[in-house]
């Protein structure tokens, strides 16, 4: 998302206040946030990560954003579930390609494809 990235059409993040909060969730307190939604961003610039604790109890979605003088410029959909590692292996394109963070473009290899064994927003695997 970041200098080169195509996601922000060609423009940077201004510099300001950075902040990153809770901006919903589906089940209260899924994301262990201050009392005003806030996370905690650790780092700065292109190496900032915000960290987001989660509550292991709880199962939901949440939509975590990242803001500069309080406009949202960035936003991640954040999924808590049980373990949905199961999924097929099935690649449906040969020589799909990826970008790496250093620019390097490459093939991504057949071993690290991996699907998921539930729909998006799915909670478990189970039909109910």
């Amino acid at each position: 998302m970041w200098q080169s990235g195509s996601y922000m059409g060609g423009n940077t993040i201004p510099t300001g206040t950075a902040t990153a909060e809770v901006y919903w969730e589906d089940v209260h307190g899924l994301i262990k946030s201050s009392s005003d939604y806030n996370l905690q961003i650790i780092g700065t610039g292109e190496d900032a990560k915000i960290k987001v604790p989660i509550n292991k109890t709880k199962k939901g979605n949440a939509v975590i954003v990242y803001k500069v003088d309080g406009q949202i410029y960035w936003s991640w959909h954040v999924w808590v579930t049980d373990d949905p590692s199961n999924g097929s292996t099935y690649m449906a394109y040969d020589g799909t390609r990826r970008e790496r963070k250093n620019g390097t473009i490459e093939i991504i290899p057949a071993n690290e494809w991996k699907w998921m064994d539930r729909n998006l927003g799915a909670i478990s695997g189970w039909i109910s």
